[in-house]
């Protein structure tokens, strides 16, 4: 091998991807949880652009409800926008979009969501019939288990 495909190998494998995760993406990578009074609790795990939600409602733990698909965030958008997109349950049933708002704080990410076909909300803080603010809070990783 040459110097020079020595360098250019070397030069390719660092060079940044065109879907490198930065930003806002970056930061929500991880997995998230939220309760819903009463109603389910929330998991949210993302990794690269797909997510994973998983759905446990209160009344039925044993029955919980996963969709994956991926998400398209806009950070410079305002409000950022987070849409869910090619949703699919173990069965690979289609879930609707849905459009979404969103604001990221430390370890707090919340997410206001329109319903199935639903327009995207405008603001975090006034949620409109149809619509749902959802507050997840990062699961820290246990410092007491090695990595894998």
């Amino acid at each position: 091998m040459t110097i020079t495909t020595a360098v250019l190998l070397t030069i390719l494998a660092v060079a940044p991807d065109d879907k490198a995760l930065t930003g806002d993406r970056l930061k929500v990578q991880g997995t998230w949880t939220c309760k819903i009074t009463d109603v389910a609790d929330l998991k949210l795990e993302i990794e690269g652009e797909n997510a994973i939600v998983t759905s446990t409602p209160a009344n039925n733990p044993e029955t919980p409800s996963v969709v994956k698909g991926q998400f398209k965030i806009d950070e410079k958008a305002q409000p950022k926008t987070w849409d869910f997109v090619n949703g699919k349950t173990p069965d690979g049933s289609n879930r609707p979009d849905l459009k979404a708002i969103y604001e990221l704080k430390d370890d707090t990410l919340t997410i206001c969501a329109s319903g199935p076909g639903g327009e995207r909300p405008k603001s975090v803080d006034e949620v409109p019939a149809g619509n749902r603010k959802l507050v997840f809070t990062r699961v820290k990783k246990d410092a007491t288990k090695p990595a894998k």
